[in-house]
């Protein structure tokens, strides 16, 4: 039961720094230059910071719960001295975690009551979503390695992130079409996240075979052990996940001349890619709760 919840804290904390930093890079890339026009949607980006604000609370708060288990077990059934605890290196990037995403929610919100644009507070919570992603690749297996560490925080990373921004970019993109009805989105809009999802999409896609043949050494491990068998998983809701992606892409280059989208269905395949996406965090937060495959020499059934 403990394994379970550890799992589904971790998957919320991976869903809620997706939604915070994928949408500080919605804001940014895509709706912020939206067009010609000097000033963006307000309302989508009102929309857009409150659910930044929502994920890096979220966040903060999972991160928040995380830390205070490990630090129980740490103290009470290893018993360490507090200091000694304190002094972890996952001790202390939780704690960077944590005030991130609070000081994100603040700024988030402070930028959503601002009637005009403030380079300052754009500037920081640019500065505090690179700290998350920075972060993020410290609380998992490649911060644990003694061989590798390197590249394998790399690697690490650049999937988090990766998974950040089309996911998260994905459940803003959902949010910018509410109140809508039939004709969710400008064209404009669709294409320009649909120009720059391919590159995340391999950026994830690359980095995640680098991890797996790292952590899975051969087929016995990817069939014998829970962490091989997650792994098949993953990759078979990340393929459903690459199709609709590319079923969305085709629709939208379909569309060119339009002004706006009127494909109901397509607002159904994003809204299905975004439920799929979510479910890939999870599946990926239930890997960082098991031993790597690598390290499960004997007994490989």
């Amino acid at each position: 039961m403990a394994g379970f919840l550890d799992v589904i804290l971790r998957g919320l904390i991976l869903a809620a720094q997706a939604v915070a930093v994928g949408g500080v890079c919605f804001l940014l890339l895509v709706l912020r230059p939206f067009g010609s026009r000097p000033v963006p949607d307000l309302v989508t980006r009102a929309r857009s910071l409150r659910l930044i604000a929502l994920g890096a609370l979220v966040l903060a708060i999972g991160q928040t719960l995380a830390l205070a288990s490990e630090l129980y077990v740490l103290l009470h059934d290893a018993v360490w001295p507090l200091m000694a605890a304190v002094q972890t290196l996952y001790v202390q990037v939780s704690l960077v975690r944590i005030l991130a995403g609070v000081a994100l929610a603040v700024c988030a919100l402070q930028l959503r009551r601002e009637p005009e644009e403030r380079r300052g507070l754009w500037t920081a919570i640019g500065l505090l979503a690179a700290t998350i992603v920075a972060a993020a690749p410290w609380t998992s297996h490649a911060a644990a390695r003694l061989e590798s560490r390197g590249p394998l925080l790399l690697l690490d990373g650049a999937h988090q992130v990766a998974a950040m921004v089309w996911v998260g970019g994905l459940v803003h993109l959902i949010a910018a079409a509410i109140g809508r009805g039939p004709r969710p989105w400008p064209v404009a809009l669709l294409q320009r996240f649909s120009n720059l999802a391919p590159t995340w999409v391999v950026v994830l896609v690359v980095a995640g075979v680098g991890l797996s043949i790292y952590y899975v050494d051969d087929v016995s491990a990817l069939v014998g052990t829970a962490y091989g068998l997650m792994v098949m998983t993953k990759v078979v809701m990340l393929a459903g996940l690459l199709v609709l992606g590319a079923l969305n892409s085709r629709a939208i280059r379909r569309m060119d001349g339009r002004v706006e989208a009127d494909q109901v269905t397509m607002r159904r395949f994003v809204e299905v890619e975004v439920g799929l996406g979510l479910t890939v965090l999870f599946a990926a937060a239930s890997l960082t709760s098991l031993a790597p495959a690598v390290d499960l020499t004997h007994d490989r059934r």
